[in-house]
């Protein structure tokens, strides 16, 4: 037996439905959320900060873009003012942008669209050169470069001219007038006069010059022949004397050479006398042992008995007498 199919009641699930309708809304916002503030670079992006000190920041405040070439690599994070006077940029830069940034990279104010559009921040990179910056490190502020800068640095070189002007117009009012020192002066030929004596003196000098040029080029050349001539028979001469070191070293080997030979020669008079001393010291030593036994001899009993007394001998001399 079939069972009846039983009725939804769609007003009891109502309510389930409104909470899944609106769970899955709030999930896609979130991640909706999420996507745009990793493409914004607010979360995933790994940033490290730098400082700077600029004497002016007029338009610029925290938010201001920070770019290299045009590539927004980074923002102005907080601006305070120093007790000099100058403000204090803090600056967030993205980490992938690091090795860009060196100690010899300059950052300014530039507007990068038109005059009117909002300023920005450059960073005037030097790649490969210097030491990269790490984390809390300054880097070196640099002027603006737009058209308040512009304007500001013409105004400031106008004033410099206007001084100029007033110093000329100043001097030439004291040339015109005559009751000054320097109007006097000018005023006066004899100033004229002596500057034409030093100008005929000058003339005077230059002729000479030209005179004493020509002297010289026409005795210059043999003198500068018989110089060559001079330097090549120098030159000979040191070629025939290069010779001369290696024959004294010649003669030194030859003498040496004889000296060794005379110390040779030297050495074997030296054993000879030698020898001779020993054979000489032998003999006497033989004569000394002769003379021992001659007297051991004489002192014998047998012998000494035999021996006549000296009284007993009669002498040749007295028989002949």
């Amino acid at each position: 037996m079939l069972k009846p199919v039983r009725k939804i009641n769609w007003m009891d699930l109502s309510g389930l439905l409104v909470g899944v309708f609106i769970t899955f809304s709030v999930m896609v916002f979130l991640f909706v959320l999420y996507a745009r503030m990793i493409t914004a670079g607010v979360i995933g992006i790994e940033e490290y900060r730098l400082y700077s000190h600029f004497e002016k920041a007029q338009g610029l405040h925290p938010g201001t873009d920070v770019q290299i070439s045009g590539v927004s690599v980074g923002h102005v994070s907080d601006m305070k003012i120093e007790g000099s006077g100058r403000v204090r940029m803090e600056f967030t830069i993205r980490k992938e942008f690091q090795p860009w940034i060196t100690d010899r990279a300059t950052i300014y104010a530039i507007r990068d669209q038109n005059v009117i559009s909002e300023r920005v921040v450059n960073v005037d990179v030097r790649k490969g050169e210097g030491r990269v910056l790490d984390d809390g490190e300054t880097i070196t502020a640099g002027k603006s470069q737009d058209i308040e800068t512009v304007i500001e640095t013409l105004n400031d070189v106008l004033e410099h001219v206007t001084v100029l002007i007033n110093a000329a117009d100043t001097l030439v009012a004291l040339t015109m007038d005559t009751n000054t020192t320097i109007g006097a002066l000018l005023g006066s030929r004899a100033i004229y006069e002596k500057l034409n004596t030093q100008l005929d003196r000058l003339d005077y000098f230059s002729y000479e010059g030209i005179q004493l040029l020509d002297v010289m080029s026409g005795t210059l050349p043999g003198i500068l022949y018989r110089a060559d001539t001079l330097t090549t028979k120098l030159s000979s001469m040191t070629n025939e004397l290069e010779d001369t070191p290696r024959k004294l070293d010649h003669v030194f080997v030859s003498l040496d050479g004889v000296f060794g030979h005379m110390n040779g020669t030297m050495d074997s008079l030296s054993r000879m006398v030698g020898n001779m001393g020993g054979i000489a010291a032998r003999g006497e030593e033989t004569l000394q042992n002769a003379n021992d036994l001659m007297e051991g001899i004489s002192n014998m009993w047998i012998v000494r008995r035999s021996m006549p007394n000296r009284d007993s001998v009669p002498f040749v001399a007295e028989d002949a007498w």
